[in-house]
């Protein structure tokens, strides 16, 4: 009986010990997400008053400064202090497509996955205004499926993504309209 209990010990360390290193992985690795670790510019470029300052999303509990990122060379700007909004594509509100994206932690966007249909998305602009969008759909996608940056949408669109999956293999999107 007392081995049968520390072989069941043991295996409960291993598992634990594997759980640990999966996360360690996906916190550190480059590959997984393919993002840069927090090479964000420390400031907004000359049209700063347009861009968004703060990603805000009640249902979740999520309240997040928003950094300005590009994407060079098949390497994605991110930061782990907030959400990276993706200079390249549209300013929130206006038409197009506004591409916000950041790492699953709970602390930035992981909670994005329980998002449903008409939850709130609110964007606060860094001259204050606040641009309200409502939830129209989720999914989830590959890595490499670049459809959910396209600038082809109908109407003011907002796109906000994290990894999910095992090991970050998968990409988790939330689609959102202007309210």
């Amino acid at each position: 009986m007392v081995k049968f209990f520390s072989g069941v010990l043991i295996l409960v360390g291993v598992i634990l010990l594997l759980l640990a290193a999966v996360s360690f992985y996906q916190q550190h690795s480059e590959n997984i997400i393919s993002f840069e670790p927090d090479n964000l510019p420390g400031q907004f470029d000359s049209a700063s008053e347009s861009l968004p300052a703060e990603l805000i999303i009640p249902s979740q509990n999520i309240d997040l400064k928003v950094f300005p990122a590009r994407y060079i060379n098949g390497r994605w700007d991110t930061t782990t202090r907030g959400a990276s909004y993706l200079l390249s594509s549209a300013r929130p509100g206006l038409f197009g497509n506004s591409v916000f994206y950041g790492h699953d932690w709970t602390s930035l966007l992981g909670k994005i996955t329980g998002m449903k249909n008409g939850d709130l998305i609110r964007v606060k602009m860094a001259n204050g205004s606040i641009k309200d969008f409502s939830v129209t759909g989720t999914k989830v996608v590959a890595p490499d499926d670049q459809s959910v940056l396209s600038q082809n949408v109908a109407g003011p669109t907002l796109t906000v993504y994290t990894c999910t999956g095992f090991l970050d293999t998968q990409r988790f999107v939330v689609v959102a309209k202007l309210l």
